[in-house]
């Protein structure tokens, strides 16, 4: 995996672990968040909500464009958020 350079240097290494939690059961992000801890879950909704209230705040930590002297192909690293997300109201 690629690494990205975000605003926040502390959201790649929890993205690392959550991705590391959602291998272990082999991308059933139900079941997943299920065994999250309660502290856990509250990040997620609250990074969740952040992301969709602030364009800024993604772009800068999630969303990433190649440079020009490594070829310009444009990729999201969004995918965690949006396999845990439960995309509710309540969110």
């Amino acid at each position: 995996m690629q690494s990205i350079n975000r605003a926040n240097p502390y959201l790649a290494e929890i993205i690392e672990i959550l991705d590391l939690h959602l291998q272990k059961y082999k991308g059933d992000s139900d079941q997943a968040r299920d065994h999250l801890s309660a502290s856990d879950n509250d990040w997620l909704d609250q990074e969740i909500l952040h992301c969709m209230t602030d364009c800024r705040y993604f772009l800068s930590n999630y969303y990433a464009i190649k440079t020009e002297d490594k070829g310009s192909r444009v990729y999201i690293r969004s995918g965690i958020l949006r396999k845990f997300s439960t995309m509710n109201s309540d969110v």
